[in-house]
């Protein structure tokens, strides 16, 4: 449990200790400290540094007190970190740090400080770090300030740009809680526009004007002369996915033999899973193959006094209990279950809104809440799931689309021609398909903003440039493809972010992700896309080894997409806070959607036995809802 934040002044110095120890108060349930306690508790969680022209902190848990996240040079250099982090005794890394596990922060500040001046240096030992971390690295001398993030994103970091320098911090919040950045931050179209396209916002883009996050796997490069001469941070990439090229590559064919990918998959998840059974961890068991396989292997290593989490719904065509108790007996946990209904999920929709600090598209999040709430009452501080499986190993329908030769689509000839050329500007290719006809969606996009939003709509469309770096996608197998897009798009910001780390953290909790072990991450990019779709069955290396360790009724389910209830369910509730929200009043005084497109949705969704396919299709009205909630948590403008 970790956080960071500082600030740098360029130009005159300012009240650093002042806002350090606000930001330190905004983030203090990242420590385990409720926001409310006494300000002497987050001292004592503090690690600090102090220069002429500015000051870093870390937070950590006050019961790991002896696991520094601080590093200082006095008068010369500082790194904060906040994330965790893994020997790499076993790896041959000549150049990494070599972490002890219990200093990480020291091994890093070591190999950084003498590449100071060598940012390809200090990229180089970046991308060797073991861990799900985010940090900052100051250099008095040269006033240099770098900002980094895994190439995950697990661990969130942002930054804002003052009248006088650059101020940072894991959470939004923390940045909202200084005046200068609070008062000059609107409503950014472009994340809203990101949310009704992609699985959510894509960094450095967040729902706040002027407040970038720093993208996963990215150095952000700050100092006194380019802040001065008004230019943006250098930018370097330190870590990505780097799929094999087709052209460098060997099909995996019906004569290879499959076993030794197996074995090495086993090798390298095995190992994952006991690097994070330290510290007696809890487990979460949603009844699926992924988080069977996390707890069954934990259990093979040697766990004991297990205890494992789930949510059961009291509607049996949601309810997963029965597949979830087929693990827990399988491991001997003590096994916490809590059974809700869809008035209990969406009422703590504002409170998901609020912790993550955007609004969403779609209401499971209060699942996750709940979750979290049982494993802190328990006693935990820190929880395995099988979080990234689907994305990294071809889990999801869609890949089975993509397994296949594009086939020729039978639609009106000028919108194929329309789509095809979507298709290219967005992925560099007219016939690779990616979760939806974006052309057509574009149009309704357009048609939901109210008329002045939409007037702008060039300037902010989510779908105008590539979210992601067509270089790492060009050359590929389409496999590859849309697990690069899922790992970028859905996982990192999103899965990881509003769904993963604000939750969890909201209750002091850390998530770990033996799928997203960095050894794991790298083997999945080296395994032949013909295994990941094998035999006919998506997911197939997590499924052959789930034969070795996993439940026979887990094993041979069909897949279950777990998806929350959406807001055709919600209308029928006529809660008076979400009819208050939606109201034509309230959506006309707000200005960014259109209040008759509103309606027509309500209208629409009340409609008897109108249901939406959440695996294909948008809850449009679930964003419209959790915007306007976002609005009023955040007490943003009204569109002007």
């Amino acid at each position: 449990m970790s956080a960071v934040f500082g600030r740098i002044d360029y130009r005159e110095p300012g009240a650093e200790r002042a806002d350090l120890g606000a930001m330190a108060m905004r983030l203090a349930h990242r420590a385990g400290i409720e926001e409310a306690s006494s300000p002497m508790k987050v001292k004592d969680a503090m690690d600090s540094a102090v220069f002429s022209r500015g000051a870093l902190g870390a937070l950590r848990s006050l019961s790991d007190a002896e696991t520094p996240h601080a590093a200082v040079m006095p008068g010369s250099a500082a790194l904060v970190l906040s994330g965790s982090f893994f020997s790499q005794a076993d790896d041959a890394c000549p150049e990494g740090p070599a972490f002890s596990g219990r200093a990480p922060a020291s091994a890093l500040f070591s190999a950084l400080y003498p590449l100071r001046d060598d940012k390809r240096g200090a990229a180089r030992v970046l991308r060797r770090v073991s861990g799900h971390f985010a940090g900052a690295f100051y250099d008095e001398a040269s006033g240099e300030l770098l900002l980094f993030r895994d190439v995950l994103g697990a661990e969130p970091l942002y930054w804002a740009a003052t009248q006088r320098g650059i101020v940072f911090a894991s959470e939004i919040r923390a940045l909202l809680a200084l005046r200068e950045v609070r008062e000059r931050t609107r409503v950014n179209l472009r994340a809203v526009d990101q949310l009704m396209t992609w699985p959510g916002p894509v960094a450095p883009d967040t729902f706040f004007t002027g407040i970038e996050a720093v993208p996963a796997g990215f150095m952000l490069v700050f100092n006194p002369k380019s802040f001065l001469a008004g230019s943006s941070p250098e930018r370097v990439v330190f870590d990505d996915f780097d799929y094999p090229l087709l052209k460098d590559r060997r099909p995996f064919g019906a004569n290879d033999d499959p076993r030794p990918w197996i074995e090495e998959f086993e090798r390298l998840f095995t190992r994952a899973v006991g690097r994070r059974l330290h510290g007696n961890p809890a487990f979460l068991s949603s009844g699926g193959i992924d988080s069977a396989l996390v707890n069954t292997v934990a259990k093979a290593l040697g766990a004991n006094d297990m205890h494992t989490f789930s949510i059961g719904f009291a509607d049996r065509a949601m309810d997963e209990r029965p597949w979830q108790r087929a693990v827990t007996e399988a491991v001997g946990s003590v096994h916490h279950e809590r059974v809700v209904d869809t008035k209990d999920v969406y009422a703590r929709l504002p409170d998901v809104v609020r912790l993550g600090e955007a609004p969403l598209k779609e209401s499971y999040n209060g699942c996750a809440l709940m979750l979290a709430e049982m494993v802190r009452a328990e006693g935990f501080t820190s929880v395995l799931s099988g979080e990234g499986s689907d994305e990294l190993f071809a889990g999801y329908a869609g890949y089975l689309l993509n397994s296949e030769p594009p086939e020729e689509e039978a639609e009106d000839p000028l919108e194929q021609a329309e789509e095809a050329r979507m298709r290219r500007r967005l992925w560099g290719d007219p016939t690779f398909f990616y979760e939806r006809e974006y052309a057509a969606h574009e149009r309704i996009r357009r048609d939901l903003y109210s008329p002045d939003v939409a007037e702008r709509f060039e300037r902010f469309s989510a779908t105008a440039r590539p979210p992601v770096n067509l270089a790492m996608l060009r050359g590929r197998h389409r496999l590859n493809q849309r697990t690069y897009l899922d790992a970028k798009l859905r996982v990192a910001d999103h899965e990881l972010t509003d769904h993963g780390d604000r939750v969890l953290m909201s209750q002091g909790i850390t998530g770990r992700y033996p799928f997203l072990d960095k050894d794991v991450l790298e083997f999945s990019a080296r395994i032949p896309p013909e295994l990941l779709i094998y035999d006919e069955r998506e997911k197939y290396p997590v499924r052959a080894m789930g034969a070795k360790y996993v439940p026979k009724a887990i094993l041979n389910r069909r897949k279950f997409s777990f998806v929350a209830a959406g807001t055709p369910d919600l209308l029928k509730l006529r809660l008076d806070w979400v009819e208050e929200l939606l109201s034509r009043e309230n959506i006309r005084r707000a200005g960014y959607f259109d209040a008759d497109a509103v309606e027509n949705l309500k209208k629409l969704y009340l409609r008897p036995g109108f249901r939406i396919n959440q695996t294909y299709e948008e809850d449009f009205l679930m964003i419209v809802l959790s915007f306007q909630l976002w609005l009023r948590i955040f007490e943003m403008p009204d569109f002007s």
